[in-house]
């Protein structure tokens, strides 16, 4: 994919957006990938030398890539942040990174994943959270041998404004 910058956003903006880090490391298709549509999946990996976006329109994955970073930093015994599981189904290694997952007292595992995202996202169903949540949910079962008793989405609303919030609510 080409990356143009139509709006002259400065140059370090260009850089960090031109040296994407994803990988789905050593897998053949990735939970997200998994969750999308086969047929955008098909033409974006057909197509990507013909494809092009604007620097400008990468700004909210700047965002969330920088929040994930923060709270990636902290620490604690109990919890791992940004594992990468895989599993081979039917010859094809599947992979995914998981934001969060905290040990609890009882054995079991809780799964968090974060999401920056706009306020309408969580006013709305998003089932591609949930489908997301679940196959990272199996991973783990299968790599740890360990239950996963509660999937957390932790929403940081980009567009959240407490006065509006307040008169939806009276």
């Amino acid at each position: 994919m080409q990356l143009t910058n139509k709006h002259g956003l400065p140059e370090s903006f260009i850089k960090f957006m031109s040296n994407d880090k994803y990988s789905r490391g050593d897998a053949d298709i990735s939970v997200t990938t998994l969750i999308d549509s086969p047929r955008i999946n098909k033409l974006r990996q057909k197509h990507v030398g013909d494809m092009t976006a604007d620097a400008s329109d990468r700004i909210w994955a700047l965002l969330g890539t920088a929040v994930h970073h923060v709270l990636e930093s902290t620490e604690s015994p109990d919890t791992i942040h940004e594992e990468r599981l895989y599993a081979t189904i039917a010859n094809c290694r599947l992979s995914g990174a998981i934001d969060v997952q905290k040990y609890e007292s009882d054995g079991s595992i809780t799964l968090m994943d974060y999401k920056v995202c706009s306020a309408w996202s969580v006013m709305n169903d998003k089932p591609e959270w949930e489908r997301q949540l679940n196959c990272y949910a199996w991973l783990i079962t299968r790599n740890k041998e360990r239950p996963v008793n509660h999937l957390q989405v932790c929403a940081i609303l980009r567009d959240w404004n407490r006065r509006k919030g307040a008169m939806e609510q009276g």
